[in-house]
Parts: structure tokens; C-alpha cells; sequence
């Protein structure tokens, strides 16, 4: 359930896509000082895969603290080359591939057991059903409603244009809030 939680955190305070968090390396988190000198910027780099070739490119994301301390956790919980990584996991592929979105969901249901006073919403009378698209079109939503919101997404988000981070992140008016609660809406 830690790694659950650590991925909760990674995925949704980065902006990262599943490929590049799952790409995270022991060692990627670093810090620069801003232009200015004054702030220490938290800093991951890793893999970007789409629109790239299929080896991917190396990048960076600028990320906050919380992120850093998760990545500090995962590093002290492997020692392998990823730091998404079942230990003792019964499959041959120990790595959370294509079983994280179930990792998540019973991450979910054992918060809501241990805390039925602060319940997650349900949706559509069913329980939310998570996925990992869903942290980065939530955070991406709230980035783009910001002050220049969306010139910051476009850079974070490995955007080619600012067109593309707008529609990425949506607007009310675009049907954006109900794609994201609709645990039934699969190919977004």
C-alpha cells in the first residue's frame, strides 16, 4: 500500500505520465538553485516516451517537495534500477506495469475501510474507480485555471504548444469535470 500511496504522490504532484514515473531511477532527484539563486528547486529526471522514439528521451521535471520525499522513500525501499518495484511479487515481471490501476483501487479501498468517517465519493452508486490518467488531467485542470496557468502546464507537461495543454486540461464548459468523475470513461 506504501508504493501506492508513493505513486499517488509522484504521479499527481508531477504532472508525470504512467511511462515516466515507472521510468524513475535511483539517483534522479536532484536540486538547482533558481536563475535568481534565492529558491532550491526540487528537480526528477526521467524517461519521455510518447512522441518519441521508442527508446524515449531523457527529461526533467521541476517538482515540489512532497514529490522529493516520496522518491527519498522509494529509494530506500528498492534496490534495483526502477523505483516502481515489487519486491516478492509472485509474477515474473515484478515491476508495477500493468497492474498498478489495481494497486490503486485496493489502495482505495483500504483508505476507505480505515477511514469510513471521510469516505471517498462514490460514482455513479459504484466506487470510484481509479486510474492512473486520472491524476495527471485533475492536476492539469487545476494548473490550467491558474494566473498563467497554462503557459506553466504546457512547459511541465512536455507539451509541443499551449494549444495542446489547453485542451489537455479542459474547461468546464468542455465536458472536462464529467470525463474525469465518470469511472465508466476509460479512453481518455
Amino acid at each position: 500500500m506504501l508504493l501506492a500511496a508513493l505513486y499517488a504522490i509522484t504521479v499527481y504532484l508531477s504532472g508525470m505520465r504512467d511511462s515516466e514515473a515507472q521510468s524513475l531511477k535511483p539517483g534522479c532527484h536532484f536540486t538547482e538553485p533558481s536563475p535568481d539563486g534565492v529558491l532550491e528547486r526540487h528537480k526528477l529526471r526521467s524517461t519521455v516516451f510518447k512522441h518519441r522514439e521508442a527508446t524515449g528521451e531523457e527529461d526533467t521535471w521541476v517538482v515540489i517537495e512532497p514529490v522529493a520525499e516520496a522518491v527519498a522513500v522509494l529509494e530506500k525501499l528498492t534496490n534495483c534500477d526502477r523505483l516502481f518495484y515489487r519486491h516478492g511479487y509472485q509474477w515474473k515481471n515484478e515491476g508495477i506495469g500493468n497492474t498498478i490501476n489495481t494497486l490503486l483501487n485496493t489502495f482505495r479501498d483500504r483508505l476507505a475501510e480505515g477511514r469510513p468517517h471521510d469516505p471517498i465519493p462514490l460514482a455513479d452508486g459504484e466506487p470510484w474507480r481509479f486510474s492512473t490518467r486520472q491524476f495527471r488531467r485533475t492536476v492539469a485542470w487545476h494548473i490550467g485555471h491558474q494566473p498563467f496557468g497554462v503557459v506553466a502546464g504546457k512547459i511541465q507537461y512536455k507539451h509541443l504548444k499551449v494549444a495542446m495543454f489547453e485542451g489537455y486540461a479542459g474547461s468546464s464548459a468542455s465536458g472536462f469535470r464529467t470525463v474525469v468523475i465518470s469511472p465508466t470513461r476509460q479512453n481518455w
